[in-house]
């Protein structure tokens, strides 16, 4: 599960995160949405201490961490837990994908390289990118070094997947191709939380989802009621910006 209470955050003297609460459930997908600025990223990466808050309590798995007692060996524990998709890919260039997959399991979980090789492959095939084993990320569209890193991130099996704007670098065609691979693994029971700007996909894969705005959760639920019956008032506002934005 996921237990998150009064979290803060601050960039100098700039208030990020305003104290966030929110529960998951082991199996079940959170979506982040909310406009730009509003502390959605680095909530996320403060899930695993890419971000630092000051203060608050983060509950991930079975490990309870308390921000004003953290320490070096509570960031590795915490990260243990936890792996990351960023919006920008973020694999090595000079490595193939093989072993852009492979180094995580082999240096930071001690598997043997041929044990790694062929849990690198059985992930590759789920996404029908076997074929580019020996590629090199520069050979790769968007799309397939966006599987890649999903894929890399999947391999390491973390309690729970953090995926940043997933598809927010990707041109158009790639972007369905990645929503669906991210769906197929929700399907599975992965704990997963998703920022994304894709309001449909949140729709479809979300058992709850947070809008966000300056630095708070203002509005929390099942998809059914934050995207189709917002109560907010600044949720609806939000929403029926992104409708005509698209209807435009």
């Amino acid at each position: 599960m996921i237990n998150v209470e009064g979290l803060h955050h601050r960039f100098d003297t700039n208030e990020i995160l305003k104290g966030i609460s929110f529960e998951q459930e082991t199996g079940t997908v959170t979506t982040i949405i909310g406009p730009s600025g509003s502390g959605k990223t680095t909530l996320l990466r403060s899930l695993n201490m890419l971000e630092t808050p000051y203060k608050g309590v983060i509950e991930l798995g079975n490990r309870l961490f308390n921000i004003e007692n953290f320490n070096k060996q509570d960031i590795t524990r915490l990260r243990s837990q936890s792996a990351m998709v960023f919006q920008h890919y973020n694999l090595f260039k000079n490595r193939t994908i093989l072993e852009n997959i492979t180094e995580g399991l082999i240096y930071g979980q001690g598997m043997n390289k041929k044990e790694a090789n062929a849990k690198a492959m059985k992930y590759l095939e789920k996404v029908s990118l076997e074929d580019k084993a020996d590629a090199y990320p520069v050979q790769l569209s968007g799309g397939q070094q966006q599987r890649v890193g999903i894929v890399r991130a999947l391999s390491i099996e973390p309690e729970v997947l953090l995926l940043d704007e997933p598809t927010s670098a990707l041109d158009p065609e790639s972007v369905q191709g990645v929503l669906n691979i991210i769906q197929e693994i929700a399907s599975e029971g992965r704990t997963m939380v998703i920022v994304t700007h894709e309001i449909q996909f949140a729709k479809e894969v979300s058992d709850q989802v947070l809008f966000m705005d300056n630095g708070e959760i203002i509005e929390r639920g099942t998809p059914e009621s934050v995207i189709d019956n917002p109560s907010s008032e600044r949720t609806r506002r939000f929403l029926s910006r992104l409708t005509s934005t698209v209807g435009s």
